[in-house]
């Protein structure tokens, strides 16, 4: 009972958000492994997608090509022209936000789909096909608004590698049918226990922000309002005369969720610690913001 408690995905953030804001000594220790970590919950997390999914082709390609337009190009723009309103292009924390529009799809899409009794086929092709797009986009994305910081397209293209290309090749390994049983057993713990402990680097190596610039993270919160919750419940009422309430559910989620922490290990890569305060931040708002789908669905199935 007190192990399945502590184990349980929403207590590990929660713990990693507490710890990070007053115990944050430790991040620094475990700041440079943050990486690894992350290609090791991305390896774990990639093993959940079967490129079966994406046969016949014919049948996917809508879906594929929505994902792509979702995720990366119609958020992108949201969330950059937003975070223009408040801060300057090429400070830190834009930069942090150029991170974001790049990043791919977060995978937690498909189980939120599960629980919202989304259109699973349609969460799954777009967030793997969005998720290959953005080998491809990504820097494209961060070389038009970011180039100017100095980022080297070597190091950009070994993340990009090292984190979407050989944990998706290595993935394949671990769907075998004698090793999948195993995998499904211990994947959801291996990727919530990694996934919290990049977080607790990140909000510990930022600690300042959350205890003394007020101002800017209120800002970001701003931001990350208006492209995750404004414009995800407009999606809503654009579609809800036109398609059924799974395809929407689906729709909203390939919009909005992003891969927080693929955004929060790049910034401190590429760019260092204050780049990384947005996606700091978004990790803790898609919790919110998926409670805040629950509650919608609860209490305004029928709106």
């Amino acid at each position: 009972m007190i192990k399945n408690l502590i184990l349980n995905r929403n207590m590990l953030l929660v713990m990693a958000i507490v710890l990070g804001l007053f115990l944050p000594q430790y991040s620094l220790i475990l700041a440079p492994y943050t990486f690894w970590l992350l290609a090791l919950v991305m390896l774990f997390s990639l093993s959940g997608l079967s490129a079966k999914s994406l046969f016949p082709l014919r049948s996917v390609v809508k879906p594929m090509l929505m994902g792509v337009l979702l995720n990366h190009i119609v958020f992108g723009i949201i969330v950059l022209a937003s975070a223009l309103l408040f801060f300057d292009y090429g400070s830190p924390i834009f930069i942090g936000f150029v991170i974001i529009a790049a990043t791919p799809p977060g995978v937690a899409i498909i189980p939120f789909t599960v629980k919202l009794n989304g259109d699973l086929n349609k969460a799954i092709i777009g967030t793997f096909s969005a998720f290959m797009a953005s080998i491809f986009l990504a820097p494209l994305i961060i070389e038009a608004f970011a180039g100017n910081e100095g980022v080297n397209p070597v190091e950009l293209l070994k993340v990009m590698l090292l984190l979407i290309v050989l944990p998706f090749l290595a993935s394949r390994i671990l769907r075998i049918k004698s090793i999948l049983p195993i995998v499904e057993k211990t994947r959801g713990s291996i990727i919530d226990i990694g996934f919290s402990l990049i977080i607790y680097a990140s909000i510990g190596v930022n600690n300042h922000v959350f205890f003394s610039d007020f101002d800017v993270l209120l800002k970001i919160i701003v931001v990350l309002f208006i492209a995750m919750f404004v414009v995800s419940l407009m999606l809503k009422f654009v579609l809800k005369s036109k398609q059924n309430a799974n395809y929407i559910v689906s729709t909203r989620l390939l919009y909005s969720i992003k891969s927080s922490g693929f955004a929060v290990v790049t910034a401190m890569e590429l760019f260092g610690g204050d780049s990384a305060i947005p996606a700091t931040v978004m990790s803790i708002l898609v919790l919110v913001y998926f409670f805040s789908l629950l509650l919608e669905q609860r209490f305004f199935l029928n709106s």
